[in-house]
């Protein structure tokens, strides 16, 4: 087992192979004795072990091996293990206090052995159905489609309101940034097929909506299954496909979430925000913050705060009580009181308390283009980008958390 990443501004260089962490000195004149390292041992995203060592007398340009035992700490294969490495100064020196990180690294050790999970529902389903309107309902659980528009526009647990305004899952397909500013256009949808079908012992039902989103001149038809459970869980699979005159940055379904689930808690990358193209320095952990601070202080507003490989996310209320979101492949998603609509219009970031929305307006990704440089440079290299001619998946599951 080798896992090496490189980062081009640290002069401290990380290798792991097996238990044995390589520590390269990149610099011209320190020596790795300065240092101390200090390593942590997480499963799940939660720290289970932690140590510091001193680093041994290693001159510039040569390395240290340092022992780092974490196999018998593996003892879940359906675990997930990662090791969080730091190496700080030992004294403080004329530009930096004792204890400041001077490099880092983070090296993924295990992933889950099996990822699939099925629903353990139980209880009955019930369904009503009008000309444009679809009920299901449950103990302790509610949701409504509206079936011209082939989208949910209420889901309800234990009596508590998720969606806001009857915005349920909707295609997005626009993002306005620096480094690739576009006007916004608005998106037009096609209904193409909406249909139901609930099981024989009455225990789930599948909600198929087919339809076609429209960009200016650019259509994207995409698709989304729902599997809805007596229980309240519902499972999300959609696919989008591009065609040779697809040049959109996104490929997302967006929904509006009731002004109580403020508090965000996710396992993925942060706490800062990330992209495809730009996620080394936020390391993979738990993180909590507000919907109100999941946003960027940019002079120029712009889309923001997304944050990559996450998988799950909880919309809570103060209480506790809300909306998880998971996937067996880890997804993006971004929280905030805007939409990309708002941030495009807001001139300037003083500007955008006059946009301020109380409800959160949650995205989840299948894939966006990466950040690129086009601000002062080349844009997302290639293999950042989204390709024409390609069908693109994104699988999640919602749940009630209390």
């Amino acid at each position: 087992m080798l896992l090496q990443v490189k980062k081009i501004y640290q002069y401290i260089k990380f290798e792991l192979e097996e238990e044995l962490l390589k520590v390269k000195n990149e610099y011209a004149f320190y020596n790795l004795k300065d240092f101390s390292l200090i390593y942590d041992i997480y499963k799940n995203g939660r720290r289970i072990k932690s140590a510091k060592t001193e680093l041994p007398f290693t001159p510039a340009g040569h390395s240290a091996n340092i022992r780092i035992p974490f196999k018998q700490l593996m003892i879940d294969t359906n675990s997930e293990y990662y090791i969080n490495v730091y190496v700080i100064l030992n004294e403080t020196t004329s530009w930096g206090k004792a204890g400041h990180t001077i490099a880092e690294e983070q090296f993924i050790i295990q992933t889950p052995a099996t990822t699939a999970h099925a629903s353990k529902s139980s209880g009955t389903i019930m369904l009503a159905a009008d000309k444009n309107w679809l009920r299901i309902t449950a103990d302790n659980f509610e949701t409504v489609f509206n079936t011209d528009e082939a989208r949910m526009i209420l889901l309800r647990y234990h009596n508590s309101d998720i969606i806001y305004g009857h915005e349920g899952l909707t295609y997005n397909g626009y993002r306005y940034i620096s480094n690739n500013k576009r006007d916004w256009k608005p998106t037009t949808f096609e209904v193409k097929d909406f249909s139901y079908q609930l099981a024989e012992n009455h225990s789930y039902v599948k909600v198929i909506a087919k339809m076609e989103a429209t960009i200016d001149n650019i259509t994207v038809p995409y698709c989304v299954n729902y599997t809805i459970y007596a229980n309240g869980t519902i499972d999300v699979d959609a696919t989008f496909t591009t065609n040779d005159h697809f040049n959109l940055p996104r490929l997302a379904l967006q929904m509006s979430l009731c002004q109580r689930l403020e508090q965000v808690e996710w396992y993925g990358r942060g706490p800062i925000e990330n992209y495809w193209d730009r996620k080394d320095a936020a390391f993979l952990g738990i993180y909590s913050k507000t919907v109100s601070e999941m946003g960027e202080n940019y002079g120029h507003p712009q889309s923001m705060g997304n944050r990559c490989d996450t998988r799950w996310l909880e919309m809570k209320d103060k209480a506790g009580s809300g909306i998880r979101f998971s996937g067996d492949v880890p997804f993006e998603f971004s929280a905030l009181h805007y939409t990309d609509k708002d941030l495009f219009f807001a001139r300037y970031g003083h500007d955008l308390g006059n946009f301020h929305r109380a409800e959160t307006i949650l995205n989840i990704n299948a894939i966006q283009n990466g950040l690129g440089n086009a601000s002062c440079g080349p844009g997302p290299l290639p293999q950042y980008l989204i390709q024409k001619n390609k069908e693109y998946n994104l699988k999640f599951r919602m749940e009630s958390i209390r």
